[in-house]
């Protein structure tokens, strides 16, 4: 069975990824050239951990922006998450093998929130550069929801960031090899990734 995601950049990564998508995130550090420091957090595909160790890369970074990557294998486009609900509910075990029905990823926390992302400025600048881009209403009930929901959580009790979740499809050999068949090439998400940066930039101050 392929083990799943794990997921500032703060990307997902799987036992098994292969070296290109780890490359890819890794050169969003790069960007730091034309003038920001970009970080990078790894968070565990596994739910009781995902909330310490996104809490631990905020307090080290202190951010203004954070980007949460995660894989949607069955994807054509590059997904900007539109809303993350208060749910854990899935049958495909985590990383640590378990598996959760209809829980509250915060008790008593809000029903839902929305991305602080310009989603719609995102999503046309992609469309501009002629990669295939969609806004998706949902992030599904695992723990790629679970990191968006906790993230915006956070942002709303620190208020001095904003951030949201993208979901990256396959890239053709990782497709090829867990027998899916839609992907992006590498090059083209790397390409996505210098246009949603230099989207933000143009919004440095997120307040």
């Amino acid at each position: 069975m392929h083990r799943i995601f794990q997921p500032l950049a703060i990307a997902c990564r799987q036992i098994g990824l292969p070296r290109t998508w780890r490359a890819l995130v890794s050169e969003a550090a790069l960007y730091g050239q034309e003038g920001w420091q970009i970080d990078i957090a790894i968070l565990p595909v596994r739910w009781r951990e995902i909330h310490a160790a996104l809490c631990n890369a905020l307090t080290q970074s202190e951010p203004q922006w954070v980007l949460a990557f995660g894989l949607a294998a069955n994807r054509q486009a590059i997904s900007f998450e539109r809303v993350a609900i208060n749910l854990l509910d899935f049958n495909l075990p985590d990383n640590s093998g378990a598996n959760i029905t209809e829980q509250a990823i915060l008790p008593g926390g809000v029903a839902a929130y929305f991305s602080g992302l310009p989603l719609r400025r995102l999503n046309s600048a992609l469309i501009g550069a002629g990669i295939p881009t969609e806004i998706s209403c949902t992030a599904g009930t695992f723990c790629c929801n679970q990191a968006f929901y906790l993230l915006a959580h956070e942002s709303n009790h620190w208020q001095r960031f904003r951030g949201g979740f993208i979901h990256l499809p396959c890239t053709p050999d990782l497709a090829a090899q867990i027998g899916k068949t839609t992907s992006i090439p590498l090059d083209t998400m790397r390409q996505a990734l210098t246009v949603i940066l230099a989207t933000l930039k143009e919004r440095a101050d997120p307040a």
